[in-house]
């Protein structure tokens, strides 16, 4: 077993096994059913209401495009972007994916470096042109470290000081920007 797992849920599990292996399965003592008998609910059912109502990021004239930011796909969470071999795996640096018909707009080519300007703040980062995207969304993968772009600001530079209107968070991964040229 795995030291100081006296569990039996990790009974013959090892880390030499973990580590052939890559992910093992628990012994549980039975198979994970959660709602065989019915939902934690007083009729016993599911039950599905109707979706709250969302107001969509809004942009306008001066700020064209939204900007998403969702998290890195090798960053779990800010604590492992410092690590040098997943940051390799993301490409060294944040960068902004630009759909083609966006970036022929704004005259950007991948590799290019460009500002990007919210209401709150600029920050500085270099430009992909990708059709992952749809036309008039920027997105840039977060959870970085300051200092990993080219001008050291983290992305949340641009996240104005607004609350959702759902749970009322701050407005990190969905901000309206304009592109700039780096300067």
């Amino acid at each position: 077993a795995l030291d100081g797992a006296d569990h039996p849920y990790l009974a013959n599990v090892t880390f030499e096994k973990l580590r052939a292996a890559g992910t093992l399965k628990l012994n549980l003592p039975r198979r994970f059913t959660p709602h065989a008998e019915g939902a934690n609910t007083p009729s016993g059912r599911v039950r599905f209401g109707p979706p709250p109502e969302v107001t969509l990021p809004e942009t306008s004239a001066d700020y064209p495009y939204l900007l998403m930011t969702p998290p890195a796909h090798h960053f779990l969470g800010t604590i492992y972007a410092p690590l040098e071999r997943l940051r390799a795996a993301e490409g060294g640096e944040p960068v902004v994916w630009i759909h083609p018909d966006d970036a022929a707009r704004e005259g950007v080519a991948s590799g290019e470096i460009r500002e990007l300007e919210s209401e709150a703040g600029r920050i500085t980062r270099r430009f992909e042109v990708s059709a992952r995207v749809q036309p008039g969304v920027l997105v840039m993968e977060g959870t970085w470290p300051s200092g990993a772009a080219p001008d050291g600001e983290p992305a949340n530079t641009l996240t104005p000081e607004r609350l959702t209107d759902r749970g009322r968070q701050a407005v990190f991964h969905g901000v309206a920007v304009r592109l700039r040229p780096a300067g």
